[in-house]
């Protein structure tokens, strides 16, 4: 953002003549802080077929959703949801609240559903090279740090604990 004196001001006061530059501009810096914004984002996938043999129809190559029949499901929206739950731990229902505040009513069942889809579906390759590199491990080096999830304060879980079967 450029800050100059308008043409009209760039004038001496005593003597009227024309203001000149004579250093560089000082630099200011500020972090500039701009909220999350819902965009809705249309694909539109075009249909073509041949005019000579009228059987096979082509369709332009178009990215598969992450959520089948979801315009609300995008990788984005389903991204920020797992990082809200699992990272700053804000759970499925007061998720469901902030959602309907910026504009899109998500239900905590259907947060819920993606989560679980998109961890068994999408992510199930790397759960599955993850569990075989675990499995080649002489020893395995477990963090047993208690996890409180919101129930009791005597009553803590493990997180992410696994066990082998033998």
């Amino acid at each position: 953002m450029n800050h100059a004196m308008p043409n009209e001001k760039c004038s001496c006061p005593k003597c009227c003549a024309r203001l000149v530059q004579v250093a560089n501009p000082k630099i200011r810096e500020e972090v500039k802080f701009v909220p999350a914004k819902l965009r809705l984002i249309e694909h539109h996938q075009v249909v073509y077929k041949c005019l000579e043999y009228h059987l096979k129809i082509s369709k332009a190559p178009m990215p598969r959703s992450l959520i089948s029949h979801s315009k609300t499901g995008s990788p984005s929206i389903v991204a920020h949801i797992a990082a809200m739950k699992y990272v700053y731990k804000v759970p499925c229902y007061r998720q469901e609240a902030m959602w309907k505040l910026r504009g899109l009513p998500l239900t905590r069942q259907q947060m819920s559903k993606w989560l679980i889809d998109v961890f068994n579906n999408q992510l199930s390759p790397l759960y599955d090279l993850l569990l075989k590199e675990l499995k080649r491990q002489r020893f395995l080096h477990v963090d047993e740090t208690p996890y409180n999830f919101g129930f009791r304060k005597s009553q803590h879980l493990l997180l992410g604990c696994y066990k082998l079967k033998i």
